[in-house]
């Protein structure tokens, strides 16, 4: 059964040099579990929705990084009673 959260970064070039840090309400900033940089994605996943917010940041590391890069963070709300709900950010 899939989570409340999902929150998936993609990249198109293996060398972007992408990171996804995600937060839970009250909590830091910290690196998600499931991780593929060498594959161009990372996700976070909530299982249960607590209240308050949830923050979600993308990084670009190292100290040589691509001018320009194709990158989309897709965030999905799943819902128990209806349909779910998608966001997509384009970012370059």
């Amino acid at each position: 059964m899939a989570g409340a959260l999902r929150a998936s970064l993609t990249w198109s070039h293996p060398d972007a040099r992408l990171a996804l840090y995600a937060a839970h309400p009250e909590t830091r900033l910290a690196r998600p579990e499931e991780i593929a940089p060498e594959l161009g994605i990372e996700a976070f996943d909530v299982e249960e929705v607590e209240p308050g917010t949830y923050r979600l940041e993308v990084r670009r590391t190292g100290s040589d990084p691509l001018s320009s890069v194709d990158a989309e963070l897709v965030i999905v709300w799943m819902s128990s009673s209806g349909p779910r709900r998608t966001d997509s950010v384009e970012t370059v």
